[in-house]
């Protein structure tokens, strides 16, 4: 009986939500066009532990962090030009041979 009450109410609340916001409707037509940018980076001789990869075009944005060297952003399809940026996390010994002894 609590349950039934509480569900009731839920609706209750849901439904005037959507009566009573002013200019909202439903979309006529979704359309899904999934596009993927995928890769795999390297730096030379160092060892990658992550990357960021990020990639912007056309108002989309996307980006994800990836462990390893490997990637696939899941991008809005078609044919979008994007601009892709990616950042490397490497392991510390190979940084160290970076400084100057």
């Amino acid at each position: 009986m609590k349950w039934t009450l509480m569900i009731r109410i839920g609706m209750v609340v849901v439904l005037s939500c959507l009566l009573l916001a002013p200019g909202v409707s439903p979309a006529d037509d979704v359309i899904l066009d999934p596009g993927y940018i995928s890769g795999t980076v390297s730096l030379g001789t160092y060892t990658i532990d992550s990357v960021y990869v990020n990639a912007m075009g056309n108002g989309f944005t996307n980006y994800i962090y990836a462990p390893g060297t490997t990637y696939q952003l899941t991008v809005q399809g078609g044919t979008w030009n994007y601009d892709v940026t990616a950042y490397a996390r490497v392991q510390s010994p190979a940084l160290l041979s970076l400084i100057p002894s």
